[in-house]
């Protein structure tokens, strides 16, 4: 595109007329904003931050949602040995405050509306998935069915 802006710059009878109307229109495509160096290190690093937080809050519900019950609290002859460090944010390289930041419907889509943030969804998901009672429905084959066996476990758990 730019090249053809370019040749359109040298002469606008060199490109058919309705990229010449265009360009008369728009003018040149938009280059991406120069950003100095000084704000492009500080832009990347927060960008990066965000995506690493995401990374690391997804991780977590995935982890929490499949290993989730080998948290909980269900052996008796165990009751003072706990995993908490299992499921700890720390494993997955993030903090509350960056969870805090993280989109709920990324962690937790099916989240009651009381849940407005990533760290109040994961421990959401922590709340469903590591007290002593369990619903398995992996062995049901229809997805449909799957998810609303998912869906109702849910509801049941916020009531």
């Amino acid at each position: 595109m730019i090249e053809l802006y370019e040749q359109y710059a040298e002469d606008p009878n060199s490109v058919d007329e309705e990229t010449r109307a265009h360009f008369e229109k728009w003018g040149p495509p938009v280059l991406e904003e120069k950003v100095s160096s000084s704000n492009a290190s500080e832009a990347g690093a927060i960008g990066a931050d965000m995506i690493n937080a995401v990374v690391g809050a997804v991780k977590l519900a995935e982890f929490i949602r499949a290993k989730g019950h080998l948290a909980s609290d269900i052996q008796p002859i165990w009751k003072n040995r706990k995993n908490d460090d299992l499921l700890s944010y720390e494993r997955f390289n993030v903090t509350e405050n960056e969870l805090k930041k993280v989109p709920v419907k990324l962690i937790c889509p099916d989240a009651p509306s009381n849940v407005t943030n990533g760290l109040q969804a994961i421990e959401h998901l922590r709340n469903v998935y590591t007290k002593t009672m369990a619903v398995e429905f992996g062995h049901v084959q229809d997805e449909e069915e799957r998810n609303w066996l998912r869906q109702k476990n849910r509801v049941a758990d916020v009531r």
